[in-house]
């Protein structure tokens, strides 16, 4: 597939999830969209185009949420790139692995927005 493809269905995963976000809110839990997506192309693809994506998703969604590049775009880098780095250890063609990983990864980056929020802003983050 082209990989102008990838970068177009990323964009609009993130342009739902930004705008059309609250739409997919189940009990208060909404599901990242383009982290999914991204981890999805880290066990499939490998570490190096996926990380071109998770930068550019990452950096949108910074510049719509904060104003400028930042936080988003450097978690979304570095979990596409240790995902994409041991897909070999991980990925045999298992649904349940790409599960457990958005688990992982979601629960892991809501935890460090968190402490961040309480460390730097001293207000907690809604999770």
């Amino acid at each position: 597939m082209n990989k102008l493809v990838f970068y177009i269905i990323g964009i609009i995963l993130t342009l739902i999830q930004m705008f059309l976000g609250d739409i997919f809110n189940i009990n208060g839990v909404v599901p990242n969209l383009p982290l999914i997506y991204l981890i999805f192309l880290a066990l499939i693809y490998g570490k190096d185009q996926p990380v071109y994506i998770a930068l550019l998703l990452g950096s949108i969604k910074d510049l719509y949420y904060y104003g400028s590049i930042g936080v988003t775009a450097f978690i979304y880098v570095i979990i596409v790139y240790v995902i994409g780095y041991n897909k070999h250890l991980f990925f045999n063609k298992n649904l349940n692995i790409a599960i457990f990983f958005v688990l992982i990864t979601t629960i892991l980056l809501k935890l460090y927005f968190s402490l961040t929020s309480i460390i730097f802003i001293n207000t907690p983050y809604e999770i």
